[in-house]
């Protein structure tokens, strides 16, 4: 559903941006597109979008707040020694208001054992890996992408304790299926990027999870997908 939700928007974006360039060149639409301070748009339109559909939405209320103070200092709409000023404890608030309300809110603790070993570590760099875990035991794991991808699935796993699973994405991503009546609990920070969760929570919702993964890491320009 969210990744749905995002293609309709950029959807939306590239064809405005494409119908107004269209009827700036043909001279139907006197506007100069590349206005004093175009570029922020850069920032803005793709944190507004994160903020709309993405469940983690710190890294992306940053990156506005920087987008929109960039364009009012350009514009001179706001004095940019008030904006500079400014801007730096508002992201340190933000950061501490949601670093307490992940405490408040996540009720489950992670296990004290949250190493994974090494044979079940993974690093992909500018490529892509499949892990079938189909009727394996799983145990705690560390999935590292930069530039690639990582598909881990789990559907048919033998979870027979709570896990930990630590991602780093960097411009990367991860598709995840784990096992029906799993509990998720997402532990991530993450900036410009996030975790994305479809599947049934039904299981999750009543308390009757025979296992928890936690989700631990963080993505940066990146994500994991969850099913």
């Amino acid at each position: 559903m969210k990744k749905r939700v995002q293609k309709i928007l950029w959807g939306v974006v590239f064809l405005v941006l494409g119908l107004l360039i269209g009827l700036e060149r043909l001279g139907v639409l006197p506007v100069d597109l590349f206005f004093n301070g175009w570029w922020t748009l850069i920032i803005i339109i793709p944190s507004l979008i994160s903020l709309a559909t993405e469940r983690e939405k710190l890294g992306p209320a940053i990156g506005l707040l920087i987008g929109v103070s960039l364009f009012l200092s350009i514009n001179g709409l706001m004095d940019f020694g008030i904006i500079s000023s400014l801007v730096f404890p508002t992201i340190l608030l933000l950061i501490g208001f949601k670093l307490i309300t992940d405490e408040v809110v996540k009720k489950k603790d992670l296990p004290q054992d949250v190493t994974a070993s090494d044979d079940h570590r993974y690093c992909v760099t500018f490529g892509e890996k499949k892990l079938d875990y189909n009727g394996k035991k799983v145990e705690n794991l560390e999935l590292d992408v930069a530039f690639g991808a990582i598909t881990l699935d789990l559907k048919g796993a033998k979870l027979e304790k709570d896990i930990v699973i630590k991602v780093s994405c960097v411009f990367g991503g991860v598709k995840m299926t784990l096992p029906a009546g799993v509990d998720l609990v997402d532990k991530t920070t993450n900036v410009f990027g996030g975790v994305g969760v479809e599947r049934d929570t039904k299981v999750e919702r009543e308390g009757k999870a025979k296992a928890t993964v936690f989700l631990t890491g963080s993505c940066t320009f990146g994500g994991v997908e969850v099913k």
